[in-house]
């Protein structure tokens, strides 16, 4: 009884992480996705420059946070955050990080 009791902990603890990086995962591609919306409206010429760069740095502050959760340093997703905070990425960039985070969460979702 006392081992079903402790597996079901561990299993339960197992999820819980997995189920934070699936949030953070979420969180990170809908940012991206914002955030390349309005690099692409800046590069048309459609919003000023001061609104993108507030939004710029707002969407790297909620990376930073994202990407705590993401514990694994190897995971593809923690890779890719890391590659867009430590640069200055453009619009088709961030549009291809975007569909790229998209495309790893489905595919933790179908786990």
């Amino acid at each position: 009884m006392r081992r079903a009791a402790l597996l079901l902990l561990l299993l339960g603890g197992c999820s819980s992480a997995s189920d934070k990086e699936l949030a953070a995962l979420k969180s990170a591609h809908s940012i991206v996705a914002e955030w390349a919306a309005v690099a692409r409206l800046e590069s048309e010429g459609r919003v000023g420059a001061t609104y993108a760069r507030v939004m710029e740095d707002g969407a790297r502050s909620q990376l930073d946070s994202a990407r705590r959760e993401l514990r694994n340093p190897n995971d593809p997703a923690a890779r890719l955050i890391d590659a867009l905070t430590q640069s200055a990425p453009d619009a088709s960039r961030l549009e291809a990080a975007a569909r790229g985070l998209g495309a790893l969460e489905q595919a933790r979702e179908a786990r």
